[in-house]
């Protein structure tokens, strides 16, 4: 069996094998602005122009508005905001909070929802559950299941249900038991455990809420070595062993994966900007990078963030 679980890019990964053309998914973008921090309060708020609701919730230092709702039909790793998306959550904001630091932007971000396909509805309306598909049964093609829409927040029932039903395909005895294993870094950390003398009680915290019970091997890396205790960049609360933990067990391998999908640093105000190259030294010293490859992976984090920029103005 093959569980084809690819997202926004289901369509497109199935379609050499499938026997009809029509959709399976309908993709809808949504945006956020990032911005200077606006409230200490999350508030669930509605759009004059269209009624549509929208979040103003804080984060960090600083604030999230988003997010909108609109039809996609573009390659998702191309999805990013326009000038469209921004004004309309900008002007839906600044009527709540005319006095909010709105005007300030950080930066953008966009994601595509793979929504089980529905006709004759508005995108908000379309249902954000989602099923799964059997190709032999319904298109005859034996050997495959694709689990269609859903979100992010359900995936752990979601991957039960098609464990599941894999296991009754093949007719094979046990069913998915994840319901009361902990999640990586879910278990309480070991509060007696000694600490490294450099390190603050801000870092733990900090380390803490990023990595839960996993913060223990953050510090060990600390322990090994106290340079790594130095603060990743001025603007970030993080530290260096951070990238150290992100390469060596966290298979990160470019500046990206260690700024934007493992640590906090590529999601804050300057998104590591102020010290990428001091970053792609550290990742370089870890796997081997020249100064020519340096040079170039800093190129292709600015280039990965360009679209999250374009309407920065903080």
């Amino acid at each position: 069996m093959t569980v084809n679980a690819t997202g926004p890019w289901l369509d497109r990964t199935i379609a050499p094998v499938r026997k009809r053309k029509k959709p399976l998914l309908r993709l809808t973008k949504g945006i956020h602005l990032v911005t200077p921090r606006a409230s200490e309060r999350a508030h669930v708020l509605f759009a004059k122009d269209d009624g549509r609701l929208f979040f103003v919730v804080p984060f960090l230092d600083m604030t999230i508005v988003g997010t909108t709702d609109t039809d996609y039909d573009g390659d998702p790793a191309d999805a990013a905001a326009t000038e469209d998306d921004v004004r309309y959550l900008h002007d839906a904001a600044r009527r709540a909070f005319p006095n909010a630091p709105f005007d300030h932007i950080y930066f953008t971000w966009a994601g595509v929802r793979a929504l089980v396909r529905e006709e004759g509805v508005e995108e908000g309306e379309v249902s954000r559950k989602h099923g799964l598909f059997d190709h032999e049964k319904r298109e005859g093609v034996a050997g495959l299941l694709s689990v269609v829409g859903g979100k992010i927040t359900g995936y752990r029932d979601i991957a039960g249900e098609a464990t599941d039903a894999v296991m009754s395909k093949l007719e094979r005895r046990g069913r998915a038991s994840t319901d009361d294993v902990p999640l990586p870094g879910a278990r309480q950390a070991d509060s007696d455990a000694a600490l490294p003398p450099n390190v603050t009680a801000g870092t733990v915290s900090y380390l803490a809420s990023v990595y839960g019970s996993r913060a223990s091997r953050v510090l060990e890396l600390i322990g090994e070595d106290p340079g790594l205790a130095a603060p990743l960049c001025p603007h970030h609360h993080g530290v260096v062993a951070e990238v150290t933990h992100a390469v060596h067990r966290e298979w990160a391998r470019t500046i990206g994966d260690v700024l934007l999908r493992r640590t906090m640093l590529g999601i804050t105000a300057c998104q590591g900007l102020d010290c990428v190259e001091a970053i792609a030294g550290r990742v370089g010293a870890l796997l081997g990078w020249d100064d020519t490859r340096q040079r170039e992976e800093v190129a292709r984090y600015r280039h990965e963030i360009e679209p999250m920029r374009r309407f920065s103005t903080a």
